[in-house]
């Protein structure tokens, strides 16, 4: 039987919740992701109706990929964050 791969969801009350939910997106495809620091990544404070987009480094079998996660994250009026993620 094929591995199911796990959908994330899109809208999350914290910032930290919709990050957690694209790297468990990219664990249940099969991919290791490389932590913030690793990455280089600093995420800043978002302001109602911006975006912000990070691009971490993922691996499979310890071997660091060409790929990247993508991370984006949209602050809606009402406070909550969208999140929009996939592999490329």
């Amino acid at each position: 039987m094929a591995k199911r791969i796990k959908i994330p969801e899109i809208y999350h009350d914290t910032m930290s919740q919709a990050i957690d939910a694209a790297i468990e997106y990219a664990e249940s495809k099969g991919y290791g992701v490389m932590t913030e620091e690793e990455s280089g990544i600093i995420w800043e404070p978002i302001g109602y109706e911006t975006y912000q987009t990070k691009l971490y480094h993922i691996y499979k079998e310890n071997i660091v990929s060409k790929k990247c996660l993508n991370i984006s994250l949209y602050r809606m009026p009402s406070g909550k964050y969208e999140l929009t993620t996939y592999i490329n």
